[in-house]
């Protein structure tokens, strides 16, 4: 059965309210009646129809007391709430138009934008979720993704109108001779560069904090001088722990917090380096 009214007129003409012969009724008790369903039970009915328990619901509560169901009232009342005038949607419609087809814009800044008109111009404008309805809607175009970063200045000029375009096209011719002479000069210092000096040093640089002094205490250090193995962090501890026993003059009862890097910290020559310390 296609139509909803006789979906529900089914439903109805299958069940039955229950009305017991004594009701023990409490304060701010709002328990209704229950149903019988003919021939079977709920669960069984449910499955059988393919339906959940919302639609039995809407077919007791649309159903008066001659077992008839009210008819289906959606979209058919005059409670449409506030309708947006066709002026309104011509001037969306007028913004969205005079957007440029190729440079990106986001819906936001695109709505800021016809605000603003509107206001200068004197004129109503609609919310952001109307403009977004009729953006999606309306009109089959979407927000350009560039594949790589483009340069405003070009963009720019692509996009203005003929008569934009003779105004800006010296500034733009200015323009692509610097984006020129930047290309040249980029590819003279590129074969000016000596293969064998293009390595880098590498540099580790090992910190421990003390939580209450709120003090950072760092070791640094290059590739030549060490790797970032565990005898370089022992070697940074230990040095702290010796630091810090000189400047103490009493007892020290210091607490290490690390991560779980076997490698640097959880080992057998980090340990030895603790055991030796004490």
């Amino acid at each position: 059965m296609g139509s909803l009214a006789k979906q529900r007129d089914f439903i109805s003409k299958h069940i039955s309210e229950i009305n017991p012969k004594y009701r023990y009724k409490k304060l701010f008790n709002n328990r209704k009646n229950k149903h019988a369903f003919y021939l079977t039970i709920k669960t069984f009915f449910k499955n059988t129809l393919g339906i959940k328990v919302r639609p039995i619901r809407t077919v007791i509560e649309k159903m008066n007391s001659y077992g008839i169901v009210k008819p289906e009232r959606r979209r058919k009342h005059e409670n449409h709430g506030t309708k947006i005038s066709n002026d309104l949607l011509a001037e969306v419609k007028k913004h969205i138009e005079s957007i440029p087809r190729i440079e990106s814009h986001y819906l936001i800044y695109l709505y800021r934008d016809y605000r603003k008109d509107c206001q200068n111009n004197g004129r109503d404008f609609v919310e952001i979720n109307i403009y977004r309805k009729v953006f999606k809607e309306d009109y089959n175009i979407s927000f350009f993704t560039p594949k790589k970063d483009q340069c405003c200045d070009c963009v720019a000029f692509e996009n203005a109108s003929p008569v934009d375009k003779e105004k800006i096209e010296e500034k733009y011719r200015l323009h692509l001779k610097e984006k020129d002479l930047s290309r040249e000069e980029k590819l003279r210092d590129k074969e000016m560069i000596d293969d064998n000096n293009i390595s880098r040093l590498n540099c580790l640089n090992f910190t421990i904090c003390e939580l209450k002094a709120d003090l950072t205490k760092c070791c640094f250090w290059t590739e030549v001088e060490g790797q970032k193995g565990a005898n370089e962090i022992g070697s940074c501890v230990f040095k702290y722990l010796e630091e810090k026993s000189v400047s103490s003059s009493g007892k020290l009862n210091i607490t290490f917090y690390s991560d779980n890097c076997c490698g640097q910290q959880k080992n057998q020559f980090v340990f030895s380096m603790y055991i030796y310390e004490l």
